[in-house]
């Protein structure tokens, strides 16, 4: 019977944070940082990513796990409301880095970092509503959720050396560095 901690899907929303030590953030309102530099996009992206690191604390991690093997038993209050919440911050996240303009060289990338946080955001409410569904169907459709669900830490895994050592220096990312790493 496979498990997947719903924690997980708490740490994956972390992940977003903590990113292998390398984190993300700015920001507010509709307002667009213009970026031209590894060192000013990092700051950015960390202080957008900050922004959320209270709401963060606030999802309960021992909300139980996802049983594959009985997913109505995940179907718990307190599942729902992780899920909700890092749905919730991820679709934030994404709608947030909009506003950060990255400097040429990481357009693409900056591109694929907010499809990851709007994917996780909207895979997180797909499986909140697959915990009522028939088991058959709430396991493909928990299974069909999962890749989405990590793209975020994978998306930043592929930084360019240059953009990895200035998320790693960036003052603005040291509060998001691992106060909850991503399980392996």
């Amino acid at each position: 019977m496979r498990r997947i901690p719903a924690s997980g899907m708490f740490v994956a929303a972390v992940a977003i944070m903590a990113l292998a030590a390398t984190a993300v953030g700015c920001g507010g309102g509709s307002s667009t940082t213009k970026t031209d530099s590894p060192d000013s996009y990092a700051n950015a992206v960390c202080g957008a990513l900050t922004k959320h690191l209270d709401e963060l604390s606030g999802v309960p991690a021992g909300a139980g796990n996802l049983d594959m093997g009985n997913l109505a038993s995940s179907n718990t209050d307190a599942t729902r409301q992780a899920l909700s919440a890092v749905s919730s911050i991820d679709l934030s996240i994404a709608a947030d880095l909009k506003n950060v303009q990255p400097p040429s060289d990481m357009a693409e990338m900056h591109a694929q970092i907010i499809d990851a946080y709007q994917k996780a955001g909207d895979a997180a409410a797909t499986i909140q509503g697959a915990l009522g569904e028939p088991q058959d169907e709430a396991v493909a459709t928990v299974q069909a959720s999962e890749n989405d669900m990590s793209s975020i830490q994978d998306i930043w895994q592929q930084l360019p050396d240059n953009y990895s050592q200035a998320f790693k220096d960036s003052q603005a990312c040291k509060s998001l560095e691992p106060t909850a790493t991503p399980a392996p």
